[in-house]
């Protein structure tokens, strides 16, 4: 029987690589058509497809620095399933009779719409209606990623460099150095030929956060829990989740906030850890307990209103410590990428719910040991961020051009 199970999964393994070969070989044919296009819109034209509302602000830098260019007309693709709630997070974006934002209705022919360029938010083509699956789209356009999130560890590698999605990739501005390094390897006939790039231009989405100044006086805390447990997890939500309830009793001259994952609470009932009606209650207990509950917009408007943040785990880590503010960090079991252990130093690290509470005191009380470590590391490593959505548009100018100009020879 073994030997048979065996035979049979060889069989399923040579499938997969036969299938991922035909792929391959079809992205390519469809990138280098796309390369050698000849460009005919009077300005460049530049697709954004949002899925995932509350992760914008990571594009809207560079969707906000086009519509300031004469050079380009940036145009947002929304679904009309999208709430109007979430819509607001779409901060830059015009929602009047500009033609700046499409609703999709499933009947979205992007072969019409004659975009250069398409951003697509995550590297997930399960997310992606059908019209819109990037296998799709690349037989019409150039395919441009900014990851959604700023990845803090090497386990993360695998998902955020898929070959699902990443081989129609032609544009892809990746500053995590391992990330970068898979994806030109993987790809590496591609890069060679130019038919793919995968650079690193900064990350526009850090930007606005170095012109934050800590006061030093700290009374607002916010609660961010990771949305998933196991080997990219690392929530504590359900281990903290009633001693956070009382944290107003704790410091009852404090402001609490919480502001979960987007995904945690629909997770967690998915994972039969939590019901709806566990859901529901909790969230009513905090409200009676005096606990204010984030929109879950836009996340720099958490930001400016809190002082600390109590975090998990999280992308949006490096972001809240570029303010200047202090982190109190609940560790996940795996190890951190290099690009998160250089902020350690200037970030608390919380390995009990005791611990957390004994830093906050001390944060509240004003006693912020690390502020200037933080400020010295902010120095260091993150000053050159400084115009990367300049830069990633004009990388994307200058390859318009550079293919526009091609057949002027």
């Amino acid at each position: 029987m073994k030997i048979w199970q065996g035979f049979i999964e060889g069989l399923k393994k040579i499938k997969r690589n036969l299938a991922a070969v035909v792929k391959n070989a079809r992205a390519s044919l469809y990138l280098k058509k796309n390369k050698f296009k000849v460009p005919t819109n009077e300005i460049i034209k530049v697709g954004f497809y949002i899925d995932f509302p509350q992760g914008w602000d990571k594009l809207s830098p560079i969707y906000k620095c086009m519509k300031e260019n004469e050079f380009f007309f940036p145009q947002v693709i929304v679904d009309k399933k999208t709430g109007h709630e979430q819509i607001k997070a779409l901060e830059h974006v015009d929602f009047s009779e500009t033609g700046e934002v499409i609703f999709n209705d499933g009947l979205l022919n992007i072969k019409e719409l004659e975009y250069d360029y398409f951003f697509y938010q995550r590297p997930y083509n399960s997310f992606y209606p059908s019209e819109l699956n990037v296998s799709k789209v690349v037989k019409y356009t150039n395919i441009c990623y900014l990851p959604y999130g700023y990845a803090g560890s090497d386990v993360f590698n695998s998902g955020n460099t898929n070959s699902e999605f990443f081989r129609y990739v032609y544009l892809g501005f990746i500053e995590i150095g391992e990330e970068r390094r898979i994806l030109n390897e993987k790809f590496k006939v591609n890069c060679q030929k130019g038919y793919q790039y995968f650079e690193n231009h900064g990350y526009p989405a850090f930007e606005k956060y170095l012109d934050y100044k800590s006061s030093g006086i700290y009374s607002h805390i916010l609660w961010t829990p990771r949305w998933a447990l196991g080997e990219i997890g690392g929530s504590h939500f359900l281990e903290y989740k009633d001693e956070f309830l009382k944290l107003n009793e704790v410091f009852p001259n404090a402001q609490i906030t919480f502001r979960p994952h987007p995904l945690m609470f629909g997770n967690f009932i998915s994972k039969g850890l939590m019901t709806k009606n566990e859901v529901e209650e909790y969230k009513n207990k905090m409200l009676s307990n005096g606990i204010m509950q984030s929109s879950n917009d836009s996340v720099e408007d958490d930001f400016d209103s809190t002082d600390i943040l109590l975090t998990d785990y999280s992308s949006i880590m490096i972001q809240y410590f570029l303010t200047g503010k202090p982190i109190v960090y609940c560790p996940a079991e795996y190890e951190l990428n290099e690009e998160y252990k250089r902020i350690l130093d200037g970030v608390y690290v919380a390995n009990s719910w005791q611990d957390a509470v004994d830093i906050m005191k001390k944060l509240l009380d004003g006693k912020d040991i690390l502020k200037e470590k933080r400020e010295a590391i902010i120095k260091q490593y993150f000053t050159d961020v400084k115009g990367s959505s300049k830069r990633i548009v004009t990388r994307i100018y200058d390859d318009y051009m550079e293919r526009k100009n091609l057949f002027r020879r």
